[in-house]
C-alpha cells in the first residue's frame, strides 16, 4: 500500500502552494549534484511515487527546476508534508551561469517557507570528482557560510553495495578522497545510502525515515530555522508583500473584476522583474566567485610550478559553472 497520499503538486510553475496542514510540519528538501548521480530517482524514492522523470543516464534528464509534494501517513512522519525540489545539474559544466541564476531564483520561489535541507546526491558508482568538489566550493561561496549547516550527503547505488554485502562505511573505507572527507566534516558527517531500485517497502520506509531523522537533526542544530541568506530573504520578503497586496486586492470592496485583473497582472510583472533582477545579481556573484577561485588556483599552481611541478594548463570557463585545471 502507498505509504503517502497526494498532497499537492508543483511542477516549477511558481504558483502558490496552499498548505492544508500545519506549516511547521512541512519540510522542503532541495536536491543538488552532478547530472547522472540519480537526483530525480532519489526524489521519487523520498516521495514514494514516480513524479520526477528519471532514466539511467550519465548526462541526466532534469531540464528545469521543479517541485513535487506528498503528505505522509506511514507512522514515521504522520501528517507531515514533504516538498522535494529537483534542480538542474548545478554541478555540470554545460550549465550556463545565466541559466543557473534563473533556476536558483526559481528554486527559492518554490521554497516559499524556506529550505530545510540541502541534499547533495552522490553515487557509489562514480568517484567524487575534482569538478564536483570545486562546484560545491563555489556554491558555498554563493550561498554563504550557513550552506554546509543544512547539507546532507546522500549516496545512491545502495543496490550495488547490497549485492557486494557492503555497507556505506565499508565503501568509504575502501577509498575516500581528502575532498570528500572535507565535505563530510563541513556537514557534520551527515550521510546516508539510498537504493532507488528496490521494491521492498521495508527498505523504502527505512531509508526515508533515516533521511527525515537527519533533516530534523539539521533543524535542531539550526534552531528550527530553515536556510536563508540576506539576498534570498529580500526576495522572499518582496514576494510576501506582493502576495499580501494580491490578497487585499481580491477582497477589496468596490473593485471591479477588470480592476482586480489589472492589479494581478501588474503584481505579476513586478514579481517577474524582481526575479530577473535577482537572477542577474546571482549571476554576477557567481562570476565574481569563479574569478576569485580561478585566481587562487593560478597562485596555487604557480607555487607548485616553482616547486618543480610542470603545469600544462590552468583555466576557467567563466560562461559556465566550472573551473578546470590540467597539469602533468
Amino acid at each position: 500500500m502507498d505509504p503517502s497520499s497526494e498532497y499537492s503538486d508543483e511542477s516549477g510553475n511558481g504558483g502558490d502552494l496552499v498548505l492544508a496542514t500545519n506549516l511547521n510540519k512541512a519540510r522542503t528538501i532541495v536536491l543538488v549534484g552532478r547530472a547522472g548521480n540519480g537526483k530525480s530517482a532519489t526524489g521519487n524514492s523520498i516521495l514514494g511515487k514516480t513524479v520526477f522523470h528519471s532514466v539511467c543516464s550519465s548526462t541526466g534528464v532534469t531540464s528545469i527546476t521543479e517541485m513535487h509534494s506528498t503528505e505522509f501517513n506511514d507512522g514515521h512522519v504522520n501528517g507531515r508534508v514533504i516538498n522535494v525540489i529537483d534542480t538542474i545539474g548545478l554541478f555540470d559544466s554545460d550549465v550556463n551561469s545565466s541559466v543557473l541564476g534563473k533556476e536558483i531564483v526559481k528554486c527559492v520561489d518554490l521554497a516559499k517557507d524556506g529550505i530545510h535541507a540541502l541534499v547533495l546526491v552522490l553515487s557509489v558508482r562514480t568517484r567524487f570528482t575534482t569538478e564536483e568538489a570545486t562546484s560545491l566550493k563555489i556554491l558555498m561561496g554563493l550561498f554563504g557560510p550557513e550552506f554546509p549547516n543544512y547539507m546532507i550527503v546522500l549516496f545512491t547505488g545502495g543496490d550495488e553495495l547490497r549485492e557486494r554485502n557492503e555497507t556505506l562505511d565499508d565503501y568509504l573505507r575502501r577509498g575516500c578522497s581528502d575532498a570528500l572527507n572535507d565535505v563530510f566534516r563541513a556537514c557534520n558527517n551527515r550521510r546516508l545510502l539510498f537504493d532507488n531500485t528496490t521494491n521492498d517497502s521495508v527498505i523504502q520506509g527505512k531509508q526515508r525515515q533515516d533521511l527525515f531523522e537527519l533533516i530534523e537533526k539539521v533543524l535542531e542544530d539550526n534552531g528550527q530555522k530553515p536556510y536563508t541568506d540576506q539576498t534570498l530573504e529580500k526576495f522572499r520578503e518582496n514576494r510576501r508583500k506582493l502576495s499580501e497586496i494580491k490578497k487585499a486586492t481580491d477582497t477589496s470592496a468596490g473593485c471591479t473584476r477588470q480592476d482586480m485583473l489589472e492589479m494581478r497582472e501588474r503584481l505579476q510583472r513586478e514579481h517577474e522583474e524582481h526575479s530577473r533582477q535577482m537572477a542577474g545579481q546571482i549571476e554576477a556573484r557567481l562570476m565574481e566567485i569563479i574569478e576569485r577561485f580561478r585566481e587562487e588556483l593560478e597562485r596555487e599552481y604557480k607555487a607548485r610550478l616553482d616547486g618543480g611541478f610542470k603545469i600544462w594548463r590552468v583555466g576557467t570557463r567563466l560562461d559556465t559553472f566550472s573551473i578546470f585545471v590540467m597539469f602533468m
